[in-house]
């Protein structure tokens, strides 16, 4: 997963992500994770945007991590999802940028992975509910996370957290109700539930 010559480029959307720590994930203060190692998925629904001359309107992307230690500490595994109704110039695209190929902030995150597990495209169905979340690509992902209420009954936001260097500086937390992925080719497997969730948009660049 090394950068590489890239068009300019411009994607804003939504994200959430799920991970293996309690809630709220220590990893995006620096801190060793709760169960010693990582499991996340990010998943991204993209709403504006291109890669050069590629509208990237309307797609979905879900990268999934599994960290074996500190964060910091690196040797990160990673897979990645496009959805496959995206065509084929819009894939091309989409692996680039999330893949760190076409810089920006994908870049400083992905820096961290070793092994890159692959690509695979695949159905992947988001839901944005008022305070919930959810993603499923049958037969590998299945999730759903709920916004946590705060001592004012509005949603519980965290912001300036060190990790989240490459998302927007507030997002609103969140606890899953479930978290189950299971890849084989990828060699990742998992099944979580009541831990860390959280979400927000997104707005990149690179060129």
């Amino acid at each position: 997963m090394t950068a590489g010559k890239a068009e300019p480029w411009n994607i804003g959307g939504r994200y959430f992500e799920i991970c293996s720590c309690n809630v709220t994930c220590p990893c995006n203060f620096l801190s060793a994770p709760s169960e010693g190692f990582c499991n996340v998925a990010f998943a991204f629904e993209v709403q504006t945007g291109a890669y050069g001359s590629v509208d990237l309107r309307g797609t979905k992307v879900v990268l999934v991590i599994q960290a074996p230690d500190h964060m910091m500490k690196g040797k990160w595994k990673a897979g990645l999802y496009i959805d496959e109704s995206a065509t084929p110039d819009q894939r091309r695209s989409l692996e680039t940028v999330f893949s760190g190929k076409a810089g920006g902030h994908m870049e400083k995150l992905v820096s961290f992975v070793t092994d890159f597990a692959g690509v695979k495209h695949v159905p992947i169905k988001l839901t944005f509910d008022t305070d919930k979340r959810s993603v499923e690509i049958p037969g590998i992902l299945s999730s759903t996370i709920q916004a946590i209420k705060g001592n004012d009954g509005g949603h519980m936001t965290l912001e300036n957290m060190p990790l989240t260097f490459w998302l927007p500086s507030r997002v609103t937390a969140a606890k899953q109700e479930q978290f189950k992925f299971s890849d084989n080719q990828f060699g990742m497997n998992w099944n979580w539930q009541g831990k860390h969730g959280a979400y927000s948009g997104f707005d990149w660049s690179g060129s």
